[in-house]
């Protein structure tokens, strides 16, 4: 067990991914589950006007109906780091599918168009994303 980070309750696996604003990581829940656990980078999560943004993004976000997005399970301050727990969904990304499959086309382009859309119009009307 020595060397595993806890944060809000959640035990840190692996990185899934990297941004500008942090880590993602696969996570062990408190009930043994698995999750995806943002962790936002220190420096940010300590600016206070950060902070106060970060936490109406949560906000917003929990009104993202459930298909459209992995749902918000959990969301809060850990010390001086900011977290954000999703559920986990298990598959490839994108570039890992196509490089695996080659590029989608037909029907299976469509229906991803189609729920790229979905997904979007419904985090704007949510208000985590603006159109300007």
């Amino acid at each position: 067990m020595s060397g595993e980070r806890v944060i809000g309750g959640y035990t840190l696996r692996r990185v899934l991914g990297r941004g500008g604003m942090g880590e993602v990581h696969l996570a062990s829940t408190p009930t043994g589950g698995l999750a995806a656990i943002k962790v936002i980078h220190p420096e940010l999560a300590r600016d206070p006007a950060f902070r106060r943004r970060f936490e109406r993004e949560v906000a917003a976000v929990r009104r993202v109906a459930r298909f459209c997005t992995a749902p918000v399970l959990d969301a809060g301050m850990d010390g001086d780091v900011a977290y954000l727990v999703t559920e986990y969904v298990k598959g490839p990304d994108l570039a890992k599918a196509v490089r695996e499959q080659g590029p989608l086309s037909g029907s299976d382009l469509e229906a991803l168009a189609v729920g790229i859309a979905t997904a979007l119009g419904a985090i704007h009307g949510a208000g985590v994303v603006s159109s300007g």
